[in-house]
């Protein structure tokens, strides 16, 4: 119990804060949605108003995953379930 607890602390402070869900989804990201812009990319933040922020490689992956937006983001949710909080996905490319 007492292994336990610090965990579960640390989790209830990161709900409350709305950041929650975050952690899980930066280190689910490639195996849950199964598509190779999974393996270009990292998710980074989520906005206030549900939207995930997710930083490509490229412009060329910054495409295909624009391309693949909705299915990125239900198989997202299928995967991951505090995903389901999210709007939408904005891939942004920072050279």
């Amino acid at each position: 119990m007492q292994e336990i607890l610090p965990g579960l602390l640390k989790k209830l402070e990161a709900v409350r804060r709305g950041t929650g869900f975050i952690d899980d989804i930066k280190d689910k990201w490639a195996q849950a949605i199964q598509n190779p812009v999974g393996q270009h990319s990292r998710p980074l933040r989520v906005s206030k108003d549900g939207v995930l922020i997710v930083e490509v490689e490229s412009p060329a992956w910054m495409y295909k995953a624009s391309m693949g937006k909705k299915s990125i983001l239900s198989a997202l949710k299928k995967a991951i379930p505090g995903a389901r909080a999210i709007s939408s996905i904005e891939f942004k490319h920072h050279s």
